[in-house]
């Protein structure tokens, strides 16, 4: 009888989870996440350098630029030892793109610091964007894990100085301009 009533209590404790009990279910850890990453950029995704699952809090997110002054200056920078960043006719600054659904949580994105070139007021400042592959988590639960799947995003490296966008350049609703080569 006390056999019956294990088995019982057995089965009446596995159908919580599947009758509408909450299950918890958790983020797993970073080795696992980095592993199952490294099959993704292994079949050719690429990930920006100096990222990775650091904890930021919020607060750091939206009180601070990465690194770089977001101001326009009047003139590139010219030294020997300046960054790219710096001396671009379309200078940029980094900032922290974080997404806790995303592995890797914590990205680097530039920001463009002008509207206009540097020097030059036809033209002007564009991202340079840049697709990355990541893990997006989703609300599947495996195993008491959440289970994560590969997509691509566009993430901005730099900026570049570009001529306006004509109209006629513009397609529209996937439109695409017939080319003569």
């Amino acid at each position: 009888m006390d056999m019956i009533m294990i088995v019982i209590a057995c089965l009446v404790s596995g159908l919580g989870a599947v009758f509408g009990a909450p299950v918890e279910c958790k983020v797993p850890s970073n080795l696992t996440l980095q592993q199952q990453h490294n099959q993704v950029l292994a079949s050719g995704g690429v990930l920006l350098p100096g990222t990775g699952s650091a904890q930021i809090s919020p607060e750091f997110i939206i009180e601070h630029n990465l690194y770089g002054d977001s101001s326009c200056p009047s003139d590139a920078a010219s030294g020997a030892t300046d960054p790219l960043e710096e001396r671009s006719i379309c200078p940029w600054y980094g900032v922290i793109n974080h997404d806790p659904t995303r592995y890797p949580a914590t990205m680097v994105e530039a920001k463009c610091r002008c509207n206009k070139c540097i020097n030059n007021n036809i033209n002007q400042c564009e991202p340079v964007k840049y697709r990355f592959y990541i893990l997006r988590q989703t609300s599947v639960c495996q195993d008491g894990y959440y289970v994560y799947t590969p997509e691509e995003i566009d993430i901005s490296v730099g900026c570049t100085c570009a001529k306006p966008r004509s109209a006629a350049a513009n397609p529209i609703d996937g439109d695409v301009p017939d080319f003569p080569f």
